[in-house]
């Protein structure tokens, strides 16, 4: 019986231990947050997040039908973002095979383009050649309504930033490596 009732004595602790870190832990504890909220500005297209899950999913095979035809991470993406008033705009970085950083949500360009291999193995003369419309479909590959649409629309993160000069931008890097973050400050 005593050890019965010492088992009660420490679950009643834990629970009191418990309770008290949930009330030390509440909202009405922290100070009302200063100004308005702000609007961090991320994606493009909508996209179906059920059927597209995962780190490496290609969310272009799963959009929802297209309203209209500005693809994410685009200098008329980052425009479209703050017009809409974003007060900052959320892009994906990577570096190219000769030395520039530019703007593209995917590791590689399978999924999005008519090309193939990672960013960082393509010159920034490739990366612009690519149709970054070429692999949306918002009905399981019946069709690409955004193929021939975006030609050309890989920006570098130079025009990026001249785009949008007072507009903060949130830099998203796809891999670990330190250079990356070394490289996007000298720019």
């Amino acid at each position: 019986m005593n050890l019965s009732r010492r088992k009660k004595q420490a679950l009643a602790v834990v629970v009191f231990i418990l309770l008290g870190l949930s009330l030390l832990n509440a909202t009405w504890l922290a100070p009302t947050p200063a100004g308005k909220p702000k609007l961090i500005a991320h994606r493009g297209h909508l996209y179906d997040k059920r059927a597209a899950f995962g780190r490496d999913t290609c969310t272009a095979r799963f959009i929802r039908p297209p309203d209209h035809e500005v693809f994410e991470n685009t200098i008329a993406s980052i425009q479209m973002a703050a017009g809409l008033g974003g007060d900052m705009v959320e892009i994906d970085v990577a570096p190219t095979k000769d030395g520039k950083m530019v703007l593209f949500h995917d590791w590689t360009v399978d999924c999005r383009t008519n090309g193939k291999g990672e960013t960082r193995d393509l010159t920034l003369a490739e990366l612009k050649a690519l149709d970054i419309g070429y692999g949306y479909t918002a009905d399981g590959g019946k069709s690409f309504p955004l193929r021939g649409k975006g030609i050309g629309q890989i920006p570098t993160v130079e025009e990026a930033l001249a785009a949008l000069p007072s507009r903060p931008l949130l830099f998203n890097f796809k891999s670990k490596s330190p250079d990356e973050a070394d490289q996007l400050f000298a720019i």
